[in-house]
């Protein structure tokens, strides 16, 4: 809208700039066609320089010494008369007498004129008085003075009225001149904006190329640079799960075979207590199988959509399951937990969830010195379900914070600990996969809770929201 107004604004300057110069040539001609036109002091001039030759006529007889000098003299000054008289008859002069009303006094100064030449003697002048008895001299003589009298009144009045013509168009045309330059005054300070309006747009354009063209090689080059992270990663996690498949699976099948093969033996060599060792073997193995499963199974857990058994289970009996477990395996800590006396029913995989407790008390114990207690608390709020694990370990320091749940990560106050850096990643995962969230809060040197939040099954929300 802006730039439309400065267009109209720009069109408006123009046009009134081109009216006002063309006003002013048109004056300026105008003034010269009068100029050209006017025969200003011209017949006044014709006027009085043919009553100057008539006076000149009348004293030559008596300025020459001689007869034959007064007759030659009287005849060269007689056809300058009569050219005077000849020159205001004809042309412009007589236009501008008939003009004024003084036709009929110019041809009675012709018609006398023309006598004289008729009558007068050849070669000299008249004798006596000229002409001898004759009124004409006077006639003519006040003629000529009517005629140059008349012919100053007028050319005065016109001169008069030319000059008030021209000063009024001079004042126009002084208007109409000042008027086109302050038009192209107008002009060219648009002119000037519009030039640096110009060089600043093109100064700015040249800086957005420029930075667009920083932006889109950092942008490349972050892209590259992901992209290769990406297949290194996802190449190290392969690698990762064939190894693990290798290792583990094996064994924990040659542990399960034996154990199957022990069980189904009916020899009474083999008492009850051993009957009992080899069943807790079969069922550490099939959970051991199980859990290597679950691992196995979540290098698909962040491509496409994974198969997940979903049932419907209390959290507190995942939670108490991966505690028996865990106090099993380090029975050097000390353990205290507080359950909600009414069950958390999810829909969840228990596999899955459980192992996400067993990755987070597993961490507790083994980032926690001897005797210290490990605190398992579980909370229901409405529409979900919280699990909190706390420690008082060493905790994990500010600048790792951040990087804690990526892949193989491990905080550099970890190193001097067994472990391979997914147990925390594989949680996010699986918590993710159910619609839920994990945080935690640390300090170093002081320990570190994990939270971990599910959502309640449809039935059991609905309830505790009622």
């Amino acid at each position: 809208m802006k730039n439309e107004r400065s267009f109209h604004a720009a069109v408006a300057t123009v046009v009134v700039f081109l009216v006002l110069l063309v006003y002013a040539i048109v004056e300026l001609l105008a003034i010269q066609k009068d100029l050209n036109a006017s025969l200003g002091e011209r017949n006044l001039w014709a006027v009085t320089q043919a009553e100057r030759e008539f006076y000149k006529l009348l004293a030559s007889p008596s300025l020459a010494q001689s007869g034959e000098d007064r007759a030659r003299r009287f005849a060269d000054q007689f056809e300058i008369l009569v050219s005077r008289i000849a020159l205001l008859s004809d042309g412009p002069h007589g236009r501008f007498l008939a003009s004024i009303g003084q036709s009929e006094t110019l041809e009675a100064i012709n018609g006398i004129v023309a006598d004289w030449d008729r009558t007068r003697p050849a070669d000299r002048e008249w004798p006596g008085n000229f002409p001898d008895g004759d009124d004409s001299v006077l006639r003519v003589s006040a003629a000529l003075r009517s005629l140059s009298n008349e012919t100053m009144v007028v050319e005065r009045r016109m001169r008069a009225e030319r000059q008030d013509k021209h000063r009024a168009a001079m004042q126009l045309l002084l208007v109409a001149i000042s008027g086109a330059l302050g038009a192209g005054l107008v002009m060219a300070a648009q002119l000037v904006r519009n030039a640096r309006l110009t060089d600043a747009a093109r100064a700015e354009l040249q800086r957005h190329q420029a930075t667009l063209e920083d932006t889109i090689q950092q942008r490349t080059r972050e892209l590259r640079e992901a992209l290769s992270f990406e297949r290194r990663a996802k190449d190290v996690y392969r690698s990762f799960g064939m190894m693990v498949s290798h290792q583990f699976r094996t064994p924990v099948s040659v542990i399960h075979m034996i154990a199957q093969r022990q069980l189904r033996m009916r020899s009474p060599s083999h008492p009850d207590v051993v009957r009992k060792k080899f069943q807790s073997i079969s069922n550490a193995a099939e959970r051991l199988d199980k859990l290597v499963n679950g691992v196995l199974a979540s290098d698909g857990l962040g491509d496409g959509d994974p198969v997940l058994l979903y049932k419907k289970i209390d959290l507190n009996e995942l939670v108490r399951s991966a505690l028996d477990q865990t106090r099993k395996a380090s029975p050097g800590l000390r353990y205290e937990s507080r359950m909600t006396k009414d069950p958390l029913m999810i829909d969840a995989d228990p596999v899955l969830i459980e192992q996400v407790f067993l990755n987070l008390l597993e961490n507790a114990v083994k980032y926690s010195e001897m005797g210290t207690p490990i605190h398992v608390t579980t909370i229901g709020s409405a529409g979900s379900a919280e699990c909190i694990i706390q420690d008082h370990g060493i905790g994990i320091p500010g600048l790792a914070q951040d990087a804690i749940f990526e892949k193989y990560y491990r905080a550099p106050n970890a190193q001097v600990h067994e472990g391979l850096g997914i147990g925390l990643s594989l949680s996010r995962e699986i918590v993710a996969l159910h619609a839920g969230a994990i945080r935690f809060s640390s300090t170093e040197g002081r320990g570190t809770a994990f939270s971990v939040m599910l959502p309640l099954s449809k039935a059991q929300a609905l309830g505790s929201h009622s």
